[in-house]
């Protein structure tokens, strides 16, 4: 195959790669920027959240793509002035540059990744910190050196020769030469065969001690396997019963509606509610409140912890949990309500109990579930007087009940029974 020399095309290009070189170490300084500014802001509030600030926003597929574009563009560039006989130490140091700044990511990602809810690693933190800064500040003169190399202005104050030279095309680099493809098959399969010949022999000279090694290696890739999909990551669904920390807990229900029990809406702001119904029961051996702040939804642009001023509106569904005394071996049915406000409506809705691990460690179950929309309204079948009829409402069916007659008067009056938490009237 003839193929023709690449120089003469890199050489005339020569400004507009280090155009595309600049404008590639603007978009990483710009996601160096704002990760050391997460950072800071982590430091200084000791928050972050997962779920709302995922690594993915600072540390993107195009991020990387970016950072390895430029060290291959780089690699190439000092080939060509090498040959060329011109400086290289510019694009040497833009290469450790991006190494070290793809380095620091890459640590930077790994902390926060496996932090969770977890409580901050204030020197780990501050490193980070330290590190994402001290890598920030050799891309500004990185970025000038490529704007200069770009607009191709005279560079001798800076020690630098003129870019016109590195313009100069001879005819040399215009030759062409011939890369040889062809393939001996004969030599490939006699050198394979001989690899596989003294691989076979490795391994019956070594049988015991590999059977025992692949063996233990087995045996833990499989324990870590298990303890990775069904233990640390297992995802809980609903009406499956679950054990975190003091409690033993199973989601029931949950339902999403505007409206309170009588069909009002509640508040004209257009917020809505999801309502879990809940069944909890203390493991231990002592009276404790459950902790509703680590029962967490996530929506897509904040998360939500039950709210305790709204239970009323919802008396036809069960009690709202009021931090009572939980005591032990007793489970109890509670309502635990969430206001959504109008930016999160439609999300795609994620239940998470955050437990306590350890001091300073939290780990998040999640539990998926399936809304229930208390505002839409069903068809049913049509009946007559004296038919029987049974009326299913919230997944539960009460007993079946005939009509006789109608009647028709100005009024009537009715009692019946209204119950809040312990309290019926």
């Amino acid at each position: 195959m003839i193929l023709r020399k690449p120089y003469a095309f890199l050489i005339k290009h020569f400004q507009k790669i280090n155009l595309i070189l600049l404008l590639l170490a603007c978009y990483i300084l710009y996601k160096n920027l704002n990760f050391y500014n997460m950072v800071k802001d982590y430091i200084a509030t000791t928050y972050y959240n997962p779920l709302l600030m995922p690594m993915s926003d600072y540390t993107s597929f195009l991020f990387y793509v970016a950072i390895f574009g430029i060290i291959f563009i780089s690699g190439v560039l000092i080939y060509l002035l090498y040959y060329k006989k011109k400086p290289v130490l510019m694009y040497w140091l833009v290469i450790l540059e991006y190494i070290l700044v793809f380095a620091g990511f890459l640590f930077a990602a790994s902390y926060f990744n496996g932090l969770g809810f977890s409580l901050m690693d204030l020197q780990r933190s501050l490193l980070i910190r330290d590190i994402l800064l001290i890598v920030s500040v050799p891309q500004y003169v990185i970025l000038l050196l490529l704007l200069i190399r770009t607009l191709g202005l005279d560079l001798k104050k800076f020690g630098f020769r003129e870019d016109e030279e590195y313009m100069d095309i001879a005819e040399e680099d215009r030759e062409e030469f011939e890369v040889e493809l062809g393939l001996d098959i004969h030599d490939t399969k006699r050198f394979l065969r001989q690899k596989l010949r003294f691989f076979s022999y490795f391994v019956k000279e070594h049988k015991f001690p590999l059977s025992i090694a692949i063996s233990v290696l087995l045996i833990f890739g499989l324990y870590q396997g298990y303890q990775t999909i069904f233990v640390n990551n297992r995802i809980y669904h609903q009406g499956e019963k679950f054990r975190a920390n003091s409690y033993e807990m199973v989601l029931n229900h949950v339902y999403f509606t505007g409206k309170d029990y009588a069909g009002e809406a509640i508040n004209s702001e257009d917020r809505k509610y999801i309502i879990l119904d809940l069944s909890i029961t203390n493991v231990v051996g002592q009276d404790i409140a459950f902790n509703t702040d680590k029962m967490v939804i996530a929506a897509n642009h904040r998360y939500y912890t039950p709210i305790r001023t709204h239970d009323q509106y919802f008396k036809d569904l069960g009690d709202g949990y009021q931090l009572e005394t939980l005591k032990p071996g007793v489970e109890n049915h509670y309502l635990f309500i969430y206001e959504i406000l109008p930016s999160d409506l439609g999300s795609n809705y994620t239940l998470y109990y955050q437990e306590t691990i350890s001091d300073n460690e939290l780990k998040l179950r999640r539990i998926d579930f399936d809304l229930t929309d208390l505002n839409s309204t069903e068809n049913t079948t049509e009946k007559h007087l004296g038919e029987e009829m049974t009326v299913t409402s919230l997944n539960t069916t009460y007993s079946p009940f005939t009509i006789q007659s109608v009647e028709t008067n100005d009024t009537f009056t009715y009692y019946y029974t209204s119950c809040y938490v312990w309290n019926c009237r």
